[in-house]
C-alpha cells in the first residue's frame, strides 16, 4: 500500500499550465524522467540530503503501508483512492 501526499508531488508550472489548457489530469500523465525511491523512515532524510548535495531536487511524498491499506492520495485531511487511468492523459487528448 501507499499513502501519497498530493501537495508534496512537484508539478512543474509549465506542466500545470499545459494540463489546464488541454483539460487533462497531471496524475494521468507519463512521468518520463521521474524517479521514485523508497527508503525507511530512518534513512529518508539521508537520501534527500545526498540528492540535494548532487543538485537533484527531491521530496518525501508519502509512506509505504501494508498492502491492505491500498493506494491513497492525501490532500489536507482528505484521503481518496489514488486515481487510475486507462491510458496516458496526453495520448487520450491527442487521440493516439
Amino acid at each position: 500500500g501507499l499513502a501519497i501526499e498530493q501537495d508534496a508531488v512537484r508539478v512543474l508550472p509549465e506542466a500545470a499550465e499545459l494540463c489546464t489548457a488541454l483539460g487533462v489530469d497531471p496524475w494521468g500523465l507519463i512521468s518520463s524522467g521521474a524517479l521514485l525511491i523508497t527508503a525507511g523512515p530512518e534513512r529518508a532524510s539521508g537520501v534527500l540530503d545526498a540528492l540535494a548535495n548532487a543538485g537533484i531536487q527531491a521530496s518525501d511524498i508519502g509512506q509505504v503501508k501494508p498492502s491492505e491499506y491500498g493506494l491513497t492520495l492525501r490532500s489536507g485531511d482528505t484521503e481518496t483512492p489514488l486515481p487510475t487511468f486507462e491510458r496516458d492523459e496526453l495520448a487520450r487528448v491527442l487521440g493516439e
